[in-house]
Parts: structure tokens; C-alpha cells; sequence
């Protein structure tokens, strides 16, 4: 029995698989059930976020709720009142956890809300980045598109894409050349980016997913279903490995019955 083709296909799944891998099996999973600003994933005694323009680990804003799994995030513009989950502070989960390694993984499923009360800001809704001695990866998400950081300039991707009309999985990641990758719904959208420099202060090494805190011209309204963190580069997995599975089996049925 010739059996090859199976076995090859079999073979170049396996490649995809270590090469990639889902959000829902990552290093850290914050699934919106309660604040990530409550919870201590990493277990060192300290709160893993906490949300806010100012403060301490485990703080929460007023414009902050979490219902049946959703966070429900709000900025208006006004000091005080930006609405972001953010981790650069002292042994916050993004200090003790990520700073050892250039690679790391962030996935978000997100909707911006078309909310007249808390307007876009200028530079987008939200961002989200994550700094490592100065550099990250940078993407701004507008209701109408989506950007991403090549050096210093934000590239426009998706332009026309409604991101009221639903839930996007939204993840970026930093590879071990130190260059950025984004993928939106599974779809690699920019890969080997270079990443923007120069950031400072908490910025250049802290995670931020939110609005004023990070620029006083991005705020909105948004929701988030679930944030996840993972240490390494984790590429999506790529649609086709489970296809080639699939037709690898098959391959092996129709050769048995012969």
C-alpha cells in the first residue's frame, strides 16, 4: 500500500501546528467573566492590570463594566475617564512575565460601538501595544479601518471595514527579530513590520489596550470579549493545515476500501 501522499500531508500539518497556535491555548486568558484588573494570572501577589489613565493594580473606572462576558469600555475625552486596560507598573503581568524575550502574542476580540455620547477621537478608538525597552508593535483601530505601525509610519489597512458590525479578533505579535505581525479574523494582514521606537516612560515597556491614556485623541466607545497573552510568537493557524488533514484522512479511507 502506497501511502505517501497521506503521510506527506500529514507531515506538512504537523508543521503548521508547531507553528502556530489557537488564542484559547495561550500563556494568559482573560475572558472578560471579571476585570483583568482583579485577576493574577501569574500568581506573584499582585493584580495583572489595572484600568485607568492613573492608578494602582486592581483600580477600575466608573465607565468600566463587565457583563455576561463582555467589557464595556467607554472614553469621553476627559482626564481621568479614558477607558484602557493597561500593565506597566511593578510586577503587573506584562512586567514579569514578558520582558525576558522579544516575542510575544496578544489577541483581542473587539467591536468598536457607534456611540454619539463618547465620539472617535481623531487617531482612532483604541490601541493596542506592547512595549519592550522602548518598541512595540502599534495598532490603532478606527470604526472604518485599521492601522499598524511600520517604524514610525501607521500603515491603513481594511479601509471600508465597519468594525461596529460585529466581534474582530484582532491579534498582533512581535517576532524574535523584533518585527511586527498583524492579523485580523485569522487573516494575516502585515508581517515584518518594523516596530515603532522611542517609546517612553510606562509605554516603553507596558501592555495598553484602550484610549486616552496612551493619546488624548483616541477615545470611543468599545467592547471587549476576551484578551489573551502568550510569550511567544504564535502565528494564527493557518486554515489550510486543518484542510490537509482532512484530505490526508480521506486519502487514507479511499486507499483502504481499494
Amino acid at each position: 500500500m502506497n501511502l505517501h501522499y497521506p503521510i506527506a500531508l500529514l507531515a506538512i500539518s504537523g508543521i503548521y501546528s508547531h507553528a502556530a497556535l489557537n488564542s484559547i491555548d495561550f500563556d494568559y486568558k482573560y475572558e472578560m467573566d471579571v476585570a483583568p484588573s482583579t485577576q493574577d494570572l501569574d500568581s506573584n501577589s499582585t493584580d495583572d492590570f489595572f484600568a485607568g489613565n492613573a492608578g494602582t493594580a486592581g483600580a477600575e473606572l466608573n465607565n468600566v463594566t463587565y457583563n455576561g462576558g463582555i467589557g464595556s469600555f467607554k472614553d469621553d475625552n476627559t482626564p481621568g475617564n479614558s477607558s484602557v486596560i493597561r500593565a506597566d507598573f511593578t510586577n503587573s503581568i506584562w512586567r514579569n512575565m514578558f520582558l525576558s524575550d522579544l516575542t510575544w502574542t496578544a489577541e483581542a476580540r473587539i467591536q468598536i460601538v457607534d456611540d454619539g455620547s463618547f465620539p472617535e477621537g481623531s487617531n482612532g478608538t483604541l490601541v493596542i501595544s506592547g512595549g519592550i525597552a522602548g518598541y512595540s508593535p502599534f495598532a490603532r483601530v478606527y470604526k472604518d479601518r485599521i492601522t499598524f505601525s511600520n517604524g514610525a509610519t501607521d500603515v491603513t489597512y481594511l479601509n471600508g471595514t465597519d468594525f461596529t458590525s460585529k466581534f474582530f479578533d484582532i491579534r498582533i505579535a512581535q517576532d524574535a527579530d523584533g518585527e511586527g505581525w498583524l492579523w485580523v479574523d485569522g487573516v494575516l494582514i502585515a508581517q515584518d513590520q518594523a516596530v515603532r521606537t522611542g517609546l517612553s516612560g510606562g509605554y516603553a515597556n507596558g501592555f495598553f489596550i484602550g484610549g486616552e491614556s496612551f493619546s488624548s485623541s483616541v477615545n470611543g466607545a468599545w467592547n471587549i470579549d476576551y484578551l489573551r497573552l502568550d510569550t511567544d510568537f504564535q502565528q494564527v493557524p493557518e486554515p489550510t493545515s486543518t484542510s490537509l488533514l482532512g484530505l490526508a484522512s480521506l486519502s487514507l479511507l479511499l486507499r483502504r476500501k481499494r
